[in-house]
C-alpha cells in the first residue's frame, strides 16, 4: 500500500530539444535550448521560442537559411514516445542566401531526394550545406513520421 502512494518516476515526460546549427560549418552546433520537458500534448512552443536566440544570432551575422521548431508560427507538440527525443533543428548562415530557404517537410512524401541528387554543385561549401540540410530533412521525417502515426 505505501508503493502506491509513492510518485512513480515521471515516465510519461518527454524532452525535446531546439539545436541551432551552421550551415557554412558542416552543421556544427551553435547554440541549443537545452532539455525542455513536458507531458505529451503539450505545447513546446509555450516553454520556449527561438526569437530570443536568434535575435542574438543575427547580431554576429547569420541569417535562417530554415527553422524546423517554430517557422512560419509552427506550433509543435511532444509526443508520447518515451524512448526518443523529439530534436527541432534550426540551420543558420553567413553566407548562404536567404532565397535558398529550405522549409521542413510536412510530411515524408514532401522530400524529393532525386532532386538533392540531381542538384548542382559548384563548390565544396554549397555540398557540405546540401548535405547537412539533407541529413537534418532526413532526421526530421524520422520525427515527423512518428509524429503522424
Amino acid at each position: 500500500a505505501a508503493s502506491e502512494l509513492k510518485p512513480k518516476k515521471d515516465q510519461n515526460d518527454q524532452v525535446a530539444i531546439i539545436n541551432f546549427i551552421d550551415l557554412d560549418n558542416n552543421g556544427k552546433q551553435l547554440t541549443s535550448s537545452g532539455p525542455l520537458t513536458g507531458k505529451p500534448g503539450e505545447s513546446i512552443n509555450d516553454l520556449y521560442s527561438t526569437e530570443i536566440p536568434l535575435k542574438s544570432i543575427a547580431q554576429t551575422g547569420y541569417h535562417v537559411v530554415f527553422n524546423g521548431f517554430d517557422g512560419d508560427g509552427q506550433i509543435q507538440k511532444f509526443n508520447n514516445n518515451d524512448l526518443m527525443t523529439q530534436v527541432f533543428t534550426v540551420g543558420l548562415s553567413k553566407s548562404a542566401k536567404s532565397e535558398t530557404k529550405a522549409k521542413a517537410p510536412e510530411k515524408q512524401s514532401d522530400v524529393d531526394l532525386d532532386a538533392v541528387r540531381e542538384a548542382t554543385i559548384n563548390n565544396k561549401d554549397t555540398a557540405a550545406m546540401a548535405l547537412g540540410i539533407a541529413a537534418t530533412i532526413i532526421s526530421l521525417i524520422g520525427l515527423i513520421g512518428k509524429e503522424n502515426k
